[in-house]
This record gives C-alpha cells, structure tokens and sequence, in this order.
C-alpha cells in the first residue's frame, strides 16, 4: 500500500514537473528572476571574500559554517513567528516528508558550504572560483537524472567547456593545492544534489512542498546542523580549545568574532533566500 502511495506521489511529481517545463514564465517572473540573479551573484562573491578573509585568520572554517547555520536557523525563526503574528499560521513538514525530501538537501548543503569553507583555507579565491564552476556539471548530470532537464546539445558543449575550462585553468598551476581542489569538487557535486532537490521539493505539488524561501530555509537549516556536527568534532575537535575559539588575531575577542560570525551568516542567509526565489520562480 505504502509502495502505492510512493508511486502516485512520484506520478503527480512528475507531471507537475512536466507542466512546470513547457510553462511560459510571465514578464513579471522573469523581471524577479532577473532581480534575483542580479542580488545572488554579487551576495555569493561578496561571501567568498568575506570568508576568505575571515578564515585566514579565525582558523576554524568548518565551526565557523556550522554557526552560520545556527544564525541562519535563528533569524529565519524570528522572522517567521514576526510573520506569523500578522499573518496565518506557516507550513510545518512532517518528520516523515523531511526524512524523505528534506533530510538529502540538508546533508549536501551542509557538506557543500562547509568543504568549500574548507577549501578556502587551502587555495587562493581564484582558484576557488574557478573550480566551483564545475557545480554546473552536477546540477546538469542531477537535473537530468530527475527529469527536470532534457538532453540537449548544448548541454554537452556548455560541459566540455567548463571542463576544459577548469582542466587549463589548473593545468601546472603554481597556485594549485590539490587537498583545497578535492574539496571544492565534493563541495560542487553536493551542489548538485542541494539544488536539483530543492527545486523538485519547491515546485512540486506534494504536500512536502515548501514554496516560500524562508519555510524551505528553516526546514532544512536542522539536518544541516547535524550533518556538519561530526565533521567538526572529526576534523577540528584537536584544535578546539578556549584560545582557538574566542582569540582572534592573538587578542581575547569573543564579541568580535560573534559579530563577524553573524554578518557572515547574514550574507549567507540572504545568498540562500534569493536562490531559493530563483529555484521556485525557475522552470527549466
């Protein structure tokens, strides 16, 4: 009965995919697309930077993406129960539909924003631009792979070039680190999965379905939280103590790193709400 109920779902899924595809958007859509666009990109290098920056200093990349996820979590909650005093009460997913839908995105989020954290630690924002590109592929090769895209020629040239792109660009690079280059590339595939998932849960019909940014953002901010836990106690656990997480720059400031720490998952809050806009006004 259960296998039923997956198959009819999985049916419903599928043509509303379907119908998703061959729609036109409106002119008012693709204004907000183009609006998004123009606020994503500048958010996410502004972000790289930013970290950077950051990491190079406060040493720990992996705790500092794991409290951005606790300030991101946070501030969604604010907003909401803010929403929610004026407005009618907001959609809470059932643990089962998260376990199903939610739980994946979560994971590959949580493991994509922190090996790229990690990543900058390692190579140069160059270098990490460059090879972050390649997400593209993986979005492509999982957008295909759930039917949200179809075969086309162009696909394969636009693959082959970012590929050869990459292949050149760290071709007897002086400046290649190929621990920082393993990272980002586990982050780009996790890319892939975090964003052709999320688009098959924001523009489905299901009851799962989390249209608005911010429910999709406060669903999943949890399963990141607890997906990155074990990788900061594995890979940094060592290297935590009282100096390591409340000295910055060889000087007791916790009130400083709190608030760097905050404006980054502010920029990462606001990165995430304008693709999230993107993937719900988006049909492939």
């Amino acid at each position: 009965m259960r296998e039923k109920e997956l198959e009819v779902d999985d049916e419903r899924l599928l043509a509303t995919l379907e119908h998703n595809r061959t729609a036109q958007p409106s002119p008012a859509s693709m204004a907000k697309i183009f609006l998004m666009v123009m606020l994503y990109y500048p958010l996410s290098i502004t972000l790289t930077f930013y970290q950077k920056w950051f990491i190079n200093i406060y040493k720990l990349p992996l705790l500092v993406a794991m409290c951005h996820y606790v300030v991101k979590y946070l501030i969604a909650i604010l907003v909401r129960r803010v929403i929610e005093c004026v407005r009618e009460k907001r959609l809470r997913v059932a643990l089962r539909d998260q376990l199903r839908w939610l739980a994946p995105i979560g994971v590959c989020a949580s493991f994509d924003i922190g090996l790229s954290n990690w990543a900058l630690k390692y190579v140069t924002v160059s270098l990490y631009t460059m090879a972050k590109s390649t997400s593209i592929l993986f979005i492509v090769a999982f957008a295909l792979f759930l039917r949200l895209e179809r075969w086309r020629a162009s696909l394969g040239v636009a693959a082959v070039l970012i590929a050869s792109g990459l292949f050149l660009f760290t071709w007897r690079s002086s400046q290649l680190d190929v621990r920082g280059l393993l990272l980002i590339e586990l982050a780009a595939a996790c890319t892939g999965v975090r964003w052709t998932v999320s688009q098959l849960v924001m523009q489905s019909e299901q009851k799962c379905s989390l249209k608005h940014p911010l429910d999709m953002i406060i669903h999943v901010q949890p399963w990141m939280l607890l997906a990155i836990l074990p990788l900061v106690f594995l890979f940094e656990g060592s290297e935590l103590s009282f100096e390591t997480i409340f000295f910055y720059g060889g000087t007791f400031a916790p009130i400083q790193i709190l608030l760097l720490i905050t404006l980054g998952g502010l920029l990462a809050l606001s990165m995430e709400m304008a693709g999230k806009v993107l993937l719900s006004d988006f049909r492939g």
